[in-house]
């Protein structure tokens, strides 16, 4: 990897996700790579939203990320189970 900076035998690596997600995945870097180095810089923070709920019967509901399907389990018994 010539030409790539690295701190004391080192590889960066760069670790933009939201916490707690970018401290779990940091350590799971760790374990699998001890020649890299977590450096944590989340560019965005998880913030709970209440939004009304739609009316109807639905059949799924899709979730994208940890942090939105905790949320949605917050949001009460109107989600489908």
């Amino acid at each position: 990897m010539s030409g790539q900076s690295t701190i004391a035998g080192q590889i960066p690596v760069l670790i933009t996700r939201p916490e707690p997600q970018a401290s779990r995945f940091a350590q799971m870097l760790a374990a699998a790579a001890p020649q890299a180095r977590a450096l944590i810089a989340p560019l965005m923070r998880t913030e709970d939203l209440t939004p009304p709920l739609p009316a109807g019967d639905f059949a799924a509901l899709l979730l994208s990320s940890e942090p939105g399907a905790l949320a949605a389990g917050r949001l009460g018994p109107g989600l489908p189970r």
